[in-house]
């Protein structure tokens, strides 16, 4: 597990957009066999996908000028290691 976190750009509430982690640094030459997104109350995560070594999340909702932190922890096909990254993202209406 790491200890830091990706900051993720800005969304307004009304927007509804992929927000995705690479994570090719990671896994030495791994597959990832399956991915679990942990989204807080307030944000609304949507369709899920794998392709290749990036995991994406569809998110929309979210709070004026709340910061969200998104957990991702993925496994991979080769092991039973497990991984996860935090991504933070800020809800901003501009």
């Amino acid at each position: 597990m790491r200890d830091d976190y990706i900051r993720w750009p800005d969304k307004t509430s009304a927007e509804e957009l992929n927000y995705s982690i690479d994570w090719t640094p990671y896994l030495d030459g791994a597959t990832i066999q399956s991915v679990a997104w942990s989204v807080p109350a307030g944000l609304t995560g949507g369709a899920q996908s794998i392709a290749g070594n990036v995991t994406t999340i569809i998110l929309s909702g979210g709070t004026d000028g709340v910061d969200y932190a998104i957990t991702c922890a993925i496994v991979l096909a080769t092991s039973a290691l497990d991984m996860q990254r935090v991504a933070r993202l800020t809800v901003r209406n501009f």
